[in-house]
């Protein structure tokens, strides 16, 4: 797509959303693009490298275009007045890999109005690592668009004060692999049980005051061959008001009976909401048989828990439309 368009795409979609009109910025004729390839001496060797410059730029809009190939890197996106975009150019998500082990996560964003699309972010420690991040977020209005998250514990971490939509990607882990505080939207995403054993799909930290936390919508919660039936459960709450809600989600026969796992009491005062749960084969799980203190909520109820009641002042879609995506 020739800059000039980009950068016309952009501006239209800030225009769309009063937030991002308020934060996305194109302060040059044309976006600053840079392509990361190392096989080539006048692209960026690593994408971390392409960052930095554009943390260091004054550039408005820096996009970062990875060419495919396996990138062992840690990457951090620092806080800067200007808008990232991480796009894979290959095929496929796994066409860009990039991977970091044991002691180190893999991509760490602080920024706002960061997007990533077409890549894998994959933590590699393993499964007896103990907790290991693939990716840890703590910004604002963060879009992640067909990517694959891999890792075992804690391998997504949606840190408080965070907002980020999900769409059409892949998360895969063990122990509460989706966690903390923070806000985020997953749509027409799949969330992969990898361990054979089971585990616990999501921990949430939601503050009180906060209406929101993880929003599962039509995802498919699934497992990998191997993972043992009713061995692994939707969440459980890691501080006292910890939210989730699954919302017309399908869920494969490893989600136990009961659904929802308790923790040291907090069960009694977090936020568990569920509706319109299915099997593989369509047909309506009971939900009267969940834990006692999981909300069943009606369809009308479930429409609170859209897009547009969730980020009033945000329309990712709408984004990703303008850029093409």
């Amino acid at each position: 797509m020739p800059p000039v368009k980009v950068c016309q795409k952009l501006l239209a979609a800030s225009i769309v959303s009063a937030s991002i009109a308020a934060s996305s910025v194109c302060l040059a004729a044309r976006p600053t693009i840079e392509i990361v390839n190392p096989r080539r001496r006048t692209d960026f060797a690593s994408i971390q490298l392409a960052v930095t410059a554009a943390a260091r730029s004054k550039a408005g809009v820096y996009l970062i275009e990875i060419r495919p190939g396996r990138y062992h890197e840690s990457i951090t996106v620092p806080k800067m007045a200007g808008q990232v975009l991480l796009d894979g150019m290959g095929k496929s998500p796994s066409s860009v890999w990039i991977g970091a082990g044991k002691g180190k996560r893999t991509l760490t964003v602080h920024a706002g109005n960061f997007l990533a699309r077409n890549l894998t972010v994959d933590n590699t420690a393993g499964p007896t690592a103990g907790p290991q991040n693939a990716v840890y977020i703590d910004g604002r209005h963060q879009i992640f668009d067909h990517v694959v998250i891999k890792g075992w514990q804690d391998t997504l971490a949606i840190w408080n004060g965070c907002t980020s939509y999900f769409t059409h990607c892949q998360i895969w882990g063990s122990v509460d692999f989706i966690y903390s505080g923070g806000t985020a939207l997953f749509s027409n995403c799949t969330i992969l049980q990898r361990r054979d054993t089971g585990g616990v799909n999501c921990a949430p930290s939601t503050p009180k005051n906060v209406a929101y936390g993880f929003i599962f919508r039509h995802c498919l919660i699934s497992k990998l061959p191997g993972v043992r039936a009713a061995s692994s459960t939707l969440m459980r709450p890691w501080r006292a008001y910890g939210m989730a809600a699954y919302i017309d989600c399908t869920m494969d026969n490893h989600i136990t009976e009961g659904g929802w796992s308790r923790w040291d009491g907090r069960e009694h005062t977090c936020r568990a909401l569920e509706f319109g749960s299915v099997t593989p084969a369509g047909k309506l799980i009971n939900l009267s048989r969940r834990a006692p203190w999981v909300k069943r909520i009606s369809a009308a109820q479930s429409r609170h828990y859209t897009l547009s009641h969730i980020f009033p002042h945000w329309n990712p879609p709408a984004m990703l439309k303008f850029l093409g995506r």
